[in-house]
Parts: C-alpha cells; sequence; structure tokens
C-alpha cells in the first residue's frame, strides 16, 4: 500500500500507519510498505497477485497436481467424512450418539454372555446417558447399528474402489462421496434413562 511522502498519512483513508520496508514487514506485521514504479505496474498488470509475487515481480506458478495427488487428496477426503457424525451417528430417544465398533462388539459379547445367566435387562452408557432396556430390545438395537455400521463401511468400500479406478482428474475432482449412504437409524423404545 503506497504512503504519501514521510508523514505516513495513507491516501486511502487519511490515517497515519506504521510503515515498513521489507517483505516480511507487509506481510507478518501487516505494515504498508512503499512499491517502486516498477513493483506498483507489476501489481496494475497483474490484480490478483500475492504480496510476495507483487514485490518481487514474479508470478509463482503452481504446478498442477497429478492424478495420483489428487486421487490421495480426495480419498483422505472420504476418509474424514467416513469417520465424521455425518456417518457415524445414530439416534436414540432423538438424542445423537455413536458407538465405535470395538465397544459394538463388546457390547454384542456382553449381551449373550447376560442371556446365558438368565438376566432379563441390561444397563446400556452412551457417554453421560445411562439406559436400562430388557436384553432382547437392547440385542435389537444393537443389531440395528451394526447393520447400519456394516452398510456404510460397504459403501465406503465402494467410493474408495470407484476413487481409485478413475483416471481423469476432472473426474476425480467432480467424484461425490457423500452419495449412497444409508439413512440414519432412529431408535424410539420403552426405556429407564437416567443421566
Amino acid at each position: 500500500m503506497p504512503i504519501n511522502g514521510d508523514n505516513n498519512i495513507s491516501p486511502l483513508d487519511g490515517v497515519k500507519h506504521s510503515v515498513g520496508t521489507t517483505l516480511e514487514d507487509a506481510t507478518m506485521l501487516k505494515r504498508f510498505v512503499l512499491l517502486s514504479d516498477a513493483q506498483v505496474t507489476f501489481m496494475h498488470e497483474h490484480p490478483l497477485a500475492s504480496i510476495a509475487e507483487v514485490w518481487n515481480m514474479e508470478l509463482v506458478v503452481v504446478p498442477p497436481k497429478t492424478l495420483q495427488e489428487v486421487k490421495t487428496q480426495k480419498l483422505a477426503d472420504l476418509e474424514a467424512y467416513d469417520t465424521s457424525t455425518a456417518v457415524n451417528e445414530f439416534y436414540f430417544e432423538g438424542m445423537p450418539l455413536w458407538i465405535d465398533r470395538d465397544t459394538r462388539l463388546a457390547l454384542k459379547d456382553r449381551l449373550e454372555r447376560e442371556t446365558v445367566a438368565g438376566k432379563e435387562s441390561t444397563m446400556l452408557r452412551f457417554g453421560p446417558l445411562k439406559v436400562e432396556l430388557p436384553i432382547e430390545t437392547a440385542s435389537q438395537v444393537l443389531t440395528g447399528i451394526m447393520f447400519y455400521a456394516d452398510a456404510a463401511y460397504d459403501i465406503t468400500a465402494d467410493h474408495i474402489l470407484a476413487i481409485s479406478a478413475l483416471e481423469i482428474i476432472e473426474e476425480v475432482e467432480a467424484y461425490d462421496f457423500t452419495a449412497g449412504y444409508p439413512n440414519k437409524p432412529t431408535f424410539n423404545v420403552p426405556t429407564n434413562v437416567t443421566d
């Protein structure tokens, strides 16, 4: 940003500003710096140039990404989506919840042991929520969650294969990995809920 003479008054806002002399002053300290006539000409010829490009009077050419780089980024985005609440979530009595795979398997094992032991009800914990359910109902809820998780896993695996098979960068960039996931399950069962 040009400054008017030695008094550091900006012609744009009439305010006195701190003035620097280096690129670091402009970028890191957010100070105004005086540009040479050549830098001003470059800035007008390249209005989208960055501060560093104007200062150095050279456009930085970013090489286009390779197909593999675009695929790697798309797969990373898919992984982030797959592990987010966009996928990993169900509703229990209107509350959004999730149980990871290891916990689901441990609960399945627990319910089987409690059934063998002749128990009629069990206590499930979802974070701070404690829910008492008949074992049969808890098994049905857990089975529903497991079916949903399996279906979501299969969709994610299909997306990984589809992205990996694409051979055109624009197709990879346009690929919608959010499509095809099942609706999140909702469980409304008579419960004894405490927190």
